[in-house]
C-alpha cells in the first residue's frame, strides 16, 4: 500500500551516507576517524547536542565520517 500525504506519494529516504565506497575508504584512513572510533570503543564518545553517550555503532561511524570531512575541508583552505 502506497502512503499518500496531501495527494502526493510519500518518499522514504535512506539515512545520509558518504558519497561512495571509495570516498568512505579514504575518510576511514584518517586520524580523526580512528580517534572518534576509539572514543566510541572506550565509551567516551558523546552526542554533540544532548551530551549522551553514543551506544549505536552506526551513529559513531556517522560522527567519525563527519569529523573527518571537517578536518579534510579545513586542510584545503
Amino acid at each position: 500500500m502506497k502512503q499518500v500525504f496531501l495527494g502526493r506519494p510519500v518518499i522514504r529516504h535512506s539515512p545520509a551516507r558518504v558519497g561512495s565506497k571509495a570516498e568512505a575508504k579514504k575518510l576511514a584512513k584518517g586520524r580523526k576517524f580512528h580517534k572518534v572510533m576509539d572514543e566510541f570503543g572506550g565509551g567516551t564518545l558523546h552526542h554533540g547536542g544532548t551530551g549522551e553517550v553514543v551506544t549505536d555503532p552506526a551513529v559513531a561511524k556517522a560522527i567519525a565520517f563527519s569529523e573527518q570531512r571537517r578536518v579534510k575541508k579545513k586542510k584545503r583552505k
